[in-house]
């Protein structure tokens, strides 16, 4: 009888350790979708944004943070700008994510070309 009930016991332990990390993992995921969330939220907010930017101050910002890029030795700039701009980024932003940053940034030659002043990647 004695065995029955240490059994028991067990088993409502292992159930109850169960219970407990079911509860963390629930906690865990409700706040990874809220983050998921506000972050869904800004972007939708920045594309709503973007597209309300009048076509000619849209082209100016295209220009401005293409120029940004390409004085950071940056490829394709003239692709990642509109992209930039639906994003809801201008000048100002870049600069100031720029020197927030706690990434040291160094360029490095592309390994799978010849390595020319142009043919350049950002870590």
């Amino acid at each position: 009888m004695f065995d029955t009930v240490v059994e028991r016991l067990r088993s409502t332990e292992g159930l109850l350790r169960q219970s407990e990390r079911m509860a963390q993992l629930g906690t865990l995921t409700a706040g990874v979708a809220q983050e998921l969330n506000a972050l869904l939220s800004e972007v939708a907010g920045a594309a709503r944004a973007a597209d309300e930017i009048d076509p000619l101050d849209r082209s100016d910002i295209e220009y401005e943070l293409q120029s940004w890029l390409v004085e950071r030795n940056v490829e394709n700039a003239w692709q990642i700008g509109p992209d930039l701009v639906n994003a809801g980024f201008v000048r100002q932003k870049l600069d100031e994510l720029e020197k927030s940053s706690t990434v040291r940034m160094r360029v490095i030659p592309n390994t799978r070309t010849r390595s020319t002043s142009s043919d350049r990647c950002w870590i």
